[in-house]
């Protein structure tokens, strides 16, 4: 079973606030500032993109963060409805230039711009720039856990640096924990990416621990449902594996790796209870959702 990196929640923190609670799915969509109005060329934006016409879409948000320059809820808006969209090349590009428009002194929220410009290419699978831009972020906010949570997993998503990465997301559950403002969803995704630190580590038993009470904390996210599965497959666990990935399949029934995910599992099982010997069994091969 390969890397399941792309099946994950990543954390978004808004403005310079330490909000643990205000979570954007990925590995899934951003959780801009709520309660606020968005801007009219977001919309049409948002539109624009639900058609394909991208250079429109990029001129209707160019627009937006002109007449709202150093706006945060803009620049975020504009960074959901890229994100939304799967244009992450366009967030990242968004998330730069709101970085740049943050004065120097406003540090956390310059730190969150090029952190979800991180996160961004790590959609991407450009890890050489997300690790770069991570570190950058977390250089300068290094006490911020949700930094050090995207910048844990994506190590080892990469399977770069993986002491750093364990000592990153160890920090951010304990933050995260001690804060006592931290939702299920939200401690549920970080517990998800310290069990993949340890899944990345070889360390089986304390991977499927964490990412089991991940999955109790927050049954609705189907991306721990797939890494739990991952975890209990590599253990020989594929009856377990399979129970994990029906919930997910729950969660999430559009997901197609899901499906196929299940069905190589069943065939696995299927070789086993015909007593195959192991090495005629299938090769589980998970492709990243």
């Amino acid at each position: 079973m390969g890397r399941g990196g792309a099946a994950r929640r990543f954390l978004v923190v808004a403005a310079a606030a330490f909000l643990v609670t205000a979570a954007f799915v990925g590995c899934a969509e951003i959780q801009a500032l709520r309660g606020q109005q968005t801007p009219a060329e977001v919309q049409a934006g948002s539109q624009y993109l639900a058609r394909g016409e991208r250079e429109k879409a990029r001129q209707q948000f160019e627009a937006a963060l002109q007449r709202h320059r150093g706006d945060v809820q803009a620049g975020f808006a504009v960074l959901e409805a890229c994100h939304s969209a799967g244009e992450y090349q366009m967030e990242a590009e968004f998330a730069l230039r709101c970085a740049d428009d943050t004065p120097e002194s406003d540090v956390a929220t310059r730190s969150q711009f090029i952190r979800a410009a991180g996160v961004a290419c790590a959609y991407l699978q450009d890890f050489d720039r997300a690790l770069s831009l991570l570190k950058q972020a977390h250089k300068m906010n290094p006490k911020n856990a949700v930094i050090m949570n995207d910048l844990g997993y994506v190590l080892a998503d990469a399977g770069r640096e993986l002491d750093l990465a364990l000592s990153l997301t160890t920090e951010a559950v304990r933050m995260a924990h001690e804060s006592g403002r931290a939702s299920n969803e939200a401690m549920a995704a970080f517990l998800d990416s310290l069990g993949w630190v340890h899944y990345r580590r070889g360390n089986l038993a304390a991977a499927i621990e964490h990412l089991a009470r991940a999955a109790e904390m927050s049954p609705g996210m189907w991306e721990i449902h797939y890494h739990l599965a991952v975890a209990y497959h590599k253990k020989g666990m594929d009856e377990e594996a399979r129970v994990e990935l029906l919930r997910a399949r729950t969660a999430a029934p559009e997901k197609a790796a899901i499906s196929q995910a299940l069905q190589l599992v069943n065939q696995s099982l299927a070789a086993r209870k015909k007593r195959t010997p192991p090495s005629s069994e299938p090769t589980l091969r998970f492709g990243a959702p």
